[in-house]
């Protein structure tokens, strides 16, 4: 039962860094596609045409500056490719243990860690986003985070559980 308990281990936390891995690799080799959301949602530039009244009362949040803008971006890759080397470094060891080359002790706190890195980024997105009140506009985001969000919540549950 040790493992299969492993294996399933290994299976959560390598589909979790497949997904932050393309994630971080789009991000690096076409940034336009995601910096331009996520200019959008901190100038709030959708807001000010569909929801004027919300814009009225929240627009002294939002960031113009193009430099702060892309600033923001960059921070964002630098933490998804340090939880990617996390994760990386997770699931070796988990391979490792199921190998019986690691003791399990060793690889299961790692692996939570990046479960935990990888929950972070998401609920640092929901928790960013509604600072600049992206639910009213972003809707589609939102749902995407808060999905990744319980998708992390879930591998810890597992890993904590299964450990």
């Amino acid at each position: 039962m040790d493992q299969i308990v492993l294996l399933s281990q290994l299976g959560l936390m390598s589909v979790i860094t497949g997904w932050l891995i393309l994630g971080a690799r789009d991000n690096i080799l076409y940034p336009q596609q995601n910096q331009r959301l996520t200019d959008l949602v901190v100038s709030m530039e959708l807001m000010e045409t569909e929801y004027p009244q919300f814009y009225a009362d929240l627009s002294h949040r939002r960031i113009t500056e193009k430099a702060m803008r892309r600033r923001l971006f960059r921070a964002i890759v630098v933490a998804e490719v340090i939880v990617c080397l996390l994760l990386i470094t997770a699931i070796m060891s988990l391979l490792g243990a199921l190998l019986g080359a690691v003791p399990v002790s060793r690889a299961a706190p790692l692996a939570l860690l990046g479960a935990f890195g990888f929950t972070m980024i998401w609920a640092s997105f929901l928790t960013v986003g509604n600072h600049f009140a992206y639910w009213l506009c972003h809707k589609e985001q939102q749902m995407t985070h808060y999905q990744m969000t319980f998708w992390g919540l879930g591998t810890m549950v597992f890993l904590v559980a299964s450990g």
